[in-house]
């Protein structure tokens, strides 16, 4: 594993997309898109981030092959990105990239953040399961090892998750990562895992997005129209276990129902009623069945599917 350090020292200058922020004077072209959407997600459960929420023993005899199997296995290459304004992140570079090579944000769910971007990787972290885990442990499918630079940012130190932290800034360091990775033409794609979820859905309309997969939704109340109708053309898949104990499968449900509805005829949902998935067991209690991201990021379909824009413009049953 090869593991570098970049670091830009000059600042960002950015401007406020979310929120009523905006200093006058200052370009609102695009600040329709996302002006009003500000999502709150609910709990169902009193739930505390755990450092201990996920382990990685026992996984099942189904899985596939892994890429350490084959004979021309290289360790994955892993860059510490920083940019002093806004976010350090862990950056993944399959071997070749390419034109074609898609440029994927993730964003995890809350946690502790006491530790550094490169616990994304560790056995024990916290945010185990998510692709740069995946990726390390070679759990991977391959169209994500091989299609993907994966970006994703770690929150401030003691900062829960990046739910509280200003959208344009969270777009500032996409940014400046493109730009640093000389990655500004490839297509972007979204994930987001809980909190990040939600997060996701409001960063999915800026259209910058060539897909988006919603992992574990959070949102309970309806989407304001804005959004609704700035995700019409929005290529999504969400996943939920029925189970989950910490945000209501009805979130997902109800994103699911409202985004057909109006026309959006590229939403695909995966619905499943076991905990876990992926390779991983899910402790129970508070975080019972809250772990969607394990099942879409072995899921060798959405990366293809994510990797062709998403699919055609027409209604999914699943």
């Amino acid at each position: 594993m090869a593991l570098n350090l970049l670091t830009r020292r000059d600042s960002i200058t950015y401007i406020s997309i979310l929120g009523s922020n905006l200093e006058k004077g200052e370009e609102k072209e695009e600040i329709d898109d996302v002006q009003s959407l500000h999502l709150s997600p609910s709990y169902k459960t009193s739930y505390t981030p755990s450092t201990s929420s996920y382990t990685s023993s026992n996984p099942p005899s189904s899985l596939p092959p892994t890429p350490s199997s084959t004979p021309s296995f290289t360790p994955p290459s892993f860059n510490l990105l920083t940019d002093p304004s806004t976010y350090s992140s862990l950056v993944y570079t399959p071997q070749i990239i390419k034109p074609s090579t898609h440029v994927l944000l993730v964003l995890p769910g809350a946690g502790l953040n006491v530790l550094s971007p490169t616990d994304y990787i560790s056995p024990t972290s916290e945010h185990l399961g998510l692709p740069l885990s995946l990726i390390s442990s070679s759990l991977a499918p391959p169209s994500l090892v091989e299609g993907f630079v994966v970006i994703q940012p770690y929150p401030p130190k003691n900062v829960r998750s990046f739910y509280s932290e200003p959208r344009s800034k969270i777009l500032a360091f996409l940014d400046y990562a493109l730009k640093e990775l000389n990655l500004e033409n490839n297509k972007l794609d979204l994930m987001g895992f809980s909190e990040g979820s939600t997060l996701a859905v409001e960063l999915a309309t800026t259209r910058r997005f060539s897909s988006a997969i919603i992992a574990s939704y959070g949102y309970t109340s309806a989407l304001p129209p804005l959004a609704v109708s700035r995700l019409s053309s929005q290529s999504l898949w969400v996943f939920h276990c029925a189970s989950d104990a910490v945000y209501p499968v009805q979130c997902s449900d109800d994103l699911v129902k409202t985004l057909r509805e109006n026309g959006n005829g590229d939403v695909r949902y995966t619905r499943y009623e076991e905990e876990g998935g992926g390779g991983y067991n899910v402790i129970k209690g508070d975080t019972r069945g809250h772990a969607a991201h394990l099942k879409a990021g072995r899921c060798e379909e959405v990366w293809e599917w994510a990797l062709r824009g998403g699919g055609e413009r027409k209604t999914l049953s699943s």
